[in-house]
């Protein structure tokens, strides 16, 4: 148990998924490709929750600068332990806190009970941050979104660019653990490209994207995985 906190700077961009092709492969000849991807990527799977009222949700809708999510996050079903996690923005910046847990304090999240977070706070300061923020905001589950990454490295600055496709959702279904959960597609045929690193973007990597011409957008796999909601 763990927790960790990473400011950050982070430009998101969507592409088609042939477009993404030829922009992952000249990527792929100048970063290293995270260890965890493999050949194909890897599984990211998270459960997002949100006040009665949407606030995080039309928070995002709205561009307000101060805005922030909380969401569960597991890259395979059968994991034992979980990451909580708090996505902080401020302009271009962010923060993400990190809380590690076990899979059955996940599951009863999942059902609403929060007092039990409270036992990490010998491990973790923003354990009670966490507590207070799924307590006062009567947080529950809202959409569990699925996708394939592909994830490449440069150790410069803590650069990490990412290519997210295969992107599914479900609205109603919230089981963090379960083998195949009834998801609906998102965003079919297309990819999500980040770029994320700690103060400075490498000049070459700006380089090697420019001839592609991307525009910036403010990108949400979370408000894309809420079609019901948002429609």
């Amino acid at each position: 148990m763990s927790e960790t906190e990473v400011v950050r700077s982070e430009y998101k961009y969507l592409l088609e998924d042939a477009r993404a092709v030829g922009i992952r492969e000249r990527i792929g000849k100048l970063l290293m490709r995270d260890p965890h991807s493999g050949e194909d990527g890897y599984t990211v799977r998270s459960l997002y929750f949100d006040t009665p009222d949407n606030r995080d949700f039309e928070s995002k809708l709205a561009g307000t600068d101060d805005r922030q999510k909380i969401r569960l996050r597991v890259y395979s079903w059968r994991d034992d332990m979980c990451s909580l996690e708090m996505k902080i923005k401020k302009g271009d910046l962010g923060c993400k806190k990190t809380l590690r847990i076990s899979r059955a304090d996940a599951e009863m999240l999942i059902r609403g009970e929060f007092s039990h977070l409270l036992n990490y706070s010998d491990v973790s300061e923003d354990a009670v941050r966490f507590y207070t923020e799924l307590t006062l905001g009567c947080m529950r589950p809202v959409t569990m979104i699925e996708y394939r990454r592909q994830a490449f490295i440069y150790p410069e600055w803590n650069t990490r660019v990412t290519f997210d496709d295969r992107i599914m959702c479900s609205e109603a279904d919230f089981e963090l653990f379960r083998d195949k959960p009834l998801f609906s597609p998102a965003l079919q045929g297309r990819t999500v490209l980040e770029v994320k690193f700690d103060r400075y973007l490498m000049k070459f990597i700006r380089d090697a994207l420019a001839p592609h011409k991307l525009t910036r957008l403010s990108v949400s796999k979370y408000c894309y995985g809420r079609p019901v909601y948002y429609l």
